[in-house]
C-alpha cells in the first residue's frame, strides 16, 4: 500500500497537481479504506459471509488497480479515470477486504 500511495503522488505531482493537493488525495484514499472496513465487515457478518466478500472485493480491489494503470500510462494520462480507480474502485476493495483477512491469523 504503501508504494500505492508513494507513486500515485508521484504521479498527480508529475500531471502539475501541487504536494498539497497530491497529499489531500492520499488521505482521501486512505480515510475511504479504512472507513469502509465497516461496510466490509458488516457485508461478510450479516449478508454474504467472509469468503465471498474477500472474493467480490478483492475483484473490486483489481479491477480499481488496473484502471488506475490504464489511465496512468503514457499516452493516456487520464485524471478523471485514475480518480475513479483510486478513490472508488480500490479504496472500496481495500476496505472490504482488510476487516475480513486480519481475523485468519
Amino acid at each position: 500500500l504503501n508504494t500505492l500511495v508513494s507513486t500515485m503522488k508521484s504521479w498527480l505531482q508529475d500531471q502539475g497537481f501541487s504536494n498539497a493537493d497530491s497529499s489531500s488525495v492520499h488521505q482521501i484514499f486512505t480515510l475511504l479504506s479504512f472507513a469502509l472496513s465497516f461496510l466490509g465487515g458488516i457485508v461478510a457478518e450479516c449478508y454474504i459471509g467472509r469468503y465471498r466478500t474477500i472474493l467480490i472485493f478483492s475483484a473490486v480491489y483489481v479491477a480499481g488497480c488496473a484502471l488506475t494503470a490504464v489511465a496512468a500510462r503514457p499516452g493516456t494520462e487520464s485524471i478523471p479515470l485514475f480518480m475513479i480507480g483510486i478513490l472508488v474502485l480500490t479504496a472500496p476493495g481495500t476496505g472490504g477486504v482488510k476487516p475480513n483477512i486480519g481475523t485468519f491469523g
